[in-house]
């Protein structure tokens, strides 16, 4: 699942520095190119539909409520300010979140998974809405180097990230490498009702998982012995995944 972001920031450097940011942590984001001179925000943001905005506070001649309204899908809202008082215009305007400058990781990455967890939410309300009485698929086809690979979901126990490349893990102990990145199939498997990102380099299916160790972070153990870590990032959404399946999660 990737998401749609734009830097809104007259000050070229911070918008680098903090695209810079987002590529290492969030490997679901994709930022957008957008162009402050002498830019009106309503035209590109409109044209860009994006799922997330990030916004320097200070930034000249931005009329954000009215660009906001004219969006046909409103976004999650990140306010950026060097000023900790700027924080009172986020709340104004209903924001995700506030930033303060210069950014630090770790508040980055709080405000940004509640942003991007009220984005999956919507989604799945969405989806949930207008899906068909049945829409989970049994099989999707991955190209491998020398042929076409037709996997069954129910038996696939995990796929991993090997440089562009992702490998599938079978129930039967079989490897197959497709010739796609895992994104890709993360776009296909994130709507299955047992699958989850679990990290940059991992999609589990949670069918086949036997144990979560909780004792350093999260490990999936697999019934065939092997084990995926989730993500420290992650852990939280994975903690909400958990208790949408109703299995009894405390």
């Amino acid at each position: 699942m990737t998401f749609k972001a734009i830097i809104i920031d007259e000050d070229r450097h911070a918008a680098h520095v903090l695209k810079e940011m987002l590529n290492d942590i969030f490997f679901e984001i994709v930022i957008m190119p957008f162009d402050m001179e002498g830019a009106n925000l309503q035209d590109p943001a409109c044209t860009l539909q994006p799922d997330l905005i990030f916004i320097d506070c200070a930034g000249s001649g931005l009329e954000v409520p009215a660009a906001l309204n004219r969006l046909k899908l409103q976004p999650e809202v990140i306010f950026l300010s060097s000023d900790k008082m700027d924080a009172a215009k986020a709340y104004e305007f209903n924001a995700s979140g506030f930033v303060l400058k210069p950014i630090e990781k770790d508040a980055l990455t709080a405000t940004v998974d509640k942003a991007l967890l009220n984005i999956k939410n919507r989604r799945m309300v969405t989806k949930n809405q207008y899906k068909p009485a049945v829409d989970e698929r049994s099989f999707f086809i991955i190209s491998s180097v020398n042929s076409y690979e037709i996997i069954k979901l129910k038996d696939l126990l995990y796929c991993v990230a090997d440089g562009r490349y992702t490998e599938f893990r079978l129930v039967d102990g079989t490897k197959l490498l497709a010739s796609k990145n895992l994104s890709v199939y993360d776009n296909i498997l994130s709507g299955q009702r047992y699958f989850f990102r679990a990290s940059r380099s991992s999609i589990i299916n949670f069918e086949y998982v036997k144990r979560v160790n909780k004792k350093d972070g999260m490990q999936c153990e697999f019934i065939d012995g092997s084990s995926v870590a989730v993500a420290k990032r992650k852990i939280m959404e994975f903690n909400q995944f958990l208790q949408s399946m109703d299995i009894g999660f405390d």
